[in-house]
């Protein structure tokens, strides 16, 4: 059952969240850098979230911000954005997920990367888990990545227990399915999540409604200002979107396309606790 995470600036997350908990929901996608500027508005929103409407158990995915700010951003911005939501969400069982920094379409040097952050993280986050975002060229240097990350050392990373699948995937080999495959089949144990809407968002949802992946995130459906379609072409972000963006007056627009896309990607944004998986 796939999951949806919007991503959006903080205060259309209020927004979101003042229409109801259930509109706003249990899996998110949050950027660090956006965080760290507004640290007290991310822990009100999440604070509330939690303690003041009751939604007791979640995820918040931890971006490095790679794709915003064309480089990962360092393990001190990261871990000052997840100690906010951490200290937030409080005792309750929500689970912050800091995700290793990685180089966008590029497999040596994520991986690189990862070998290089991995042992001070591991000292440094108090996350219990965390996430990496397999790069390559292709689909051959993404299932190195896969590789080393848990085949070469399988003991090497114990921490990573989520794998990010890139969009950019999809732009190089046409879809992210045999990814998936190879991610399922190598390390069954690892949560899948898709790393926001690529060029084809059918094949996204396809992918997405795949049971091995636990969900998918997306701006898109936020900030899109029409009812919203799989075929939909969706211009880029205006830059001024995350300081000044809003829900309205586009609420019933957005309403409508946050329930389509729940139900194309196969889930309803919420944590089952009976079924062990999120």
């Amino acid at each position: 059952m796939g999951l949806y995470a919007p991503v959006a600036p903080v205060q259309i997350l209020r927004e979101m969240l003042a229409v109801d908990p259930h509109f706003f929901g249990h899996y998110h996608l949050l950027l660090a850098h956006e965080t760290v500027k507004k640290p007290g508005e991310f822990y009100s929103v999440f604070s509330d979230a939690v303690f003041g409407t009751g939604l007791p158990r979640g995820v918040v995915i931890m971006d490095n911000s790679v794709v915003e700010t064309g480089e990962a951003v360092d393990l001190g911005m990261v871990r000052e954005a997840a100690n906010i939501i951490q200290a937030a969400t409080g005792r309750h069982d929500w689970t912050v997920l800091p995700c290793l920094p990685d180089v966008m379409g590029d497999g040596p040097a994520t991986r690189t990367a990862i070998a290089e952050a991995y042992p001070e993280w591991d000292k440094e986050m108090t996350s219990k888990e965390f996430m990496a975002i397999a790069q390559g060229d292709d689909l051959q240097d993404f299932f190195q990545t896969v590789n080393f990350l848990f085949l070469d050392e399988p003991n090497r990373f114990p921490k990573i227990r989520w794998l990010g699948i890139p969009r950019i995937l999809t732009k190089q080999v046409g879809s992210r399915k045999a990814a998936i495959d190879y991610v399922s089949m190598v390390a069954p144990q690892i949560r899948i999540h898709l790393f926001g809407f690529s060029d084809n968002m059918v094949d996204d949802f396809q992918c997405a409604r795949d049971p091995r992946v636990v969900g998918i995130d997306s701006a898109v459906p936020i900030r899109v200002r029409q009812p919203l379609l799989p075929t939909t072409y969706v211009p880029a972000r205006d830059p001024e979107w995350f300081d000044k963006g809003s829900v309205f007056p586009y609420l019933p627009i957005l309403e409508d396309n946050l329930r389509n896309v729940r139900e194309w990607v196969g889930g309803t944004g919420f944590y089952s606790k009976a079924a062990g998986s999120y």
